[in-house]
């Protein structure tokens, strides 16, 4: 007996927009109240009010009855759960901060001058610089940048870079939020069908020894009393 989990519909784009007296991803919140200091000032995270992504709504915490803190730690266990090493949950952590910080991102016109090219600036001094962000990421902040306020189509043969407006860049920067959400969603459910194949082969492997065991009950003790 096992299981596969499977997901579809997955909704991205609550990450980056919330109706008013809506909370965004519980994991948010329950990051932001279960981290100890010292891996909070690592990450450079705060309170969920200071982040654009968790206050769209308005809505902070949900009721008296709902502990983030006491969830946290109700969904690290499950992650150990399902095999996710000390290692990758850091790891986890670490980007799950970077979508706060590149929720606060914003881009302004460096002049004219400059062709009108628009560089990356944080709305809150709570925030990630770019450059902390791309660290994070494992990326370089300049590629990041680019990939934000520039778009790249091929003509003729050749490639043309063509730069974006605002409110381009801006949705770059979801679109780039809400690939990397479903990416962490599907390792996730990943782990967990990993667990579950490990589970259903030791159940058949238990099956089967429950099955030898019967017929060596039946051959032993059956036999001489049908005879």
């Amino acid at each position: 007996m096992g299981a596969t989990t499977e997901h579809f519909l997955l909704e991205k784009s609550r990450l980056v927009h919330i109706e008013k007296g809506e909370r965004n991803y519980h994991f948010f919140y329950q990051l932001l109240a279960g981290l100890d200091e010292t891996q909070k000032s690592k990450l450079k995270l705060t309170q969920p009010k200071d982040y654009a992504i968790l206050n769209r709504g308005k809505c902070t915490a949900i009721s008296e009855d709902v502990n983030d803190s006491i969830e946290f730690r109700v969904t690290c266990s499950a992650l150990e759960t399902v095999g996710v090493s000390e290692f990758d949950k850091n790891e986890m952590f670490s980007l799950v901060a970077s979508f706060l910080h590149l929720g606060d991102i914003d881009f302004e016109a460096t002049g004219e001058s400059e062709g009108g090219k628009l560089t990356t600036k944080m709305n809150s001094s709570n925030s990630m610089s770019l450059q902390q962000i791309a660290e994070h990421l494992g990326c370089d902040a300049d590629k990041l940048n680019e990939c934000f306020t520039q778009r790249t189509i091929t003509g003729r043969g050749s490639l043309i870079t063509v730069p974006l407006d605002r409110s381009q860049s801006l949705a770059n920067v979801k679109g780039c939020i809400k690939y990397m959400y479903s990416a962490l969603f599907e390792f996730l459910v990943h782990k967990i069908n990993k667990v579950s194949e490990r589970s259903e082969r030791a159940f058949w492997k238990t099956s089967i020894r429950a099955m030898k065991f019967a017929k060596w009950l039946q051959t032993l003790w059956l036999h001489p009393l049908l005879s």
